[in-house]
């Protein structure tokens, strides 16, 4: 029977096997020489093949890796630009609030400012400095100008001219329209922070 090329005896008296149908036999001992010689070799193979293999898998593994930490570190980025927002949203709810309820009763008590200063108290950390010197200072000093204006307007003497009536309701019509200036401008001092897809500073 013919094998690769080689002739071998089927049926070899000695027991051995031939090749190249030379009639000398290969005995069983020189067959395992030889696959002995080979061994080596076919192990080198076996193992470059498992490595090979072996390595692609991690190389996939540490694909996923990668792909699932970039993921985690965009939720948490998209987390924390989301708490960001809702901390900002807050504070200009409260100052909308406070504006439009001391336009509405022409008053802002000690106690109201007093609650005001704790709402905005954050807003040093959340937002820049002009933004937020604006909310304690210069809002602040308008709020108040509203209530005075309309306590002095309620409360003026009986013998107060009628000139002088007319100037106290007009600084407090002064003091309401400034407060509706300031109202409607809020939207322009924080909408720079009042984006999802802006984290930092404007």
């Amino acid at each position: 029977m013919a094998v690769c090329g080689y002739a071998v005896g089927a049926s070899n008296p000695s027991g051995g096997i031939n090749i190249n149908g030379s009639g000398n036999p290969m005995t069983q001992g020189e067959f395992l020489e030889l696959f002995r010689a080979a061994a080596p070799l076919l192990a080198a193979c076996i193992a470059g093949l498992v490595a090979y293999k072996f390595g692609s898998i991690q190389a996939e593994i540490s694909k996923r890796q990668a792909a699932t930490a970039i993921a985690a570190a965009t939720i948490a980025q998209n987390k924390l630009k989301l708490d960001l927002f809702d901390r900002r949203m807050a504070i200009f709810q409260a100052v909308s609030e406070t504006i439009t309820k001391t336009l509405s009763k022409k008053s802002f008590t000690a106690e109201d400012k007093l609650m005001f200063e704790v709402k905005v108290q954050s807003a040093q950390w959340l937002f820049n400095h002009q933004l937020y010197g604006y909310l304690t200072t210069t809002l602040m000093e308008k709020l108040e100008d509203l209530h005075i204006a309309h306590d002095e307007y309620e409360t003026f003497p009986q013998e107060l001219t009628e000139e002088g009536q007319s100037q106290l309701e007009e600084r407090r019509k002064k003091c309401t329209d400034e407060l509706k200036k300031q109202l409607y401008g809020l939207d322009v001092y924080f909408s720079p922070y009042l984006k999802l897809g802006v984290a930092g500073e404007p």
